[in-house]
């Protein structure tokens, strides 16, 4: 999932609370790179505006099998 959000500290740091979420990374156009099995998007989206940070943009993304196997691969290469 890709996160845009003002301010996107504010909402770094709350993602980093919840325990059912693990922030990939942050990157430079202000997204934030997240994985979640447990909540869906209209429950992080809920959760986020609750806590004052406003969504801008909320991306889901499918893990298709070549990112899914280059990510497996490519684990310990430096």
């Amino acid at each position: 999932m890709l996160l845009r959000s003002e301010p996107p500290s504010d909402a770094l740091s709350f993602l980093k609370q919840l325990e059912n979420i693990t922030v990939i990374n942050p990157d430079a156009n202000g997204y934030i790179q997240l994985e979640t099995a447990v909540l869906d998007s209209s429950e992080l989206n809920r959760q986020l505006v609750t806590n004052n940070i406003a969504v801008s943009e909320l991306i889901l993304q499918r893990a298709s099998l070549g990112n899914l196997f280059r990510s497996i691969t490519s684990k310990g290469e430096s």
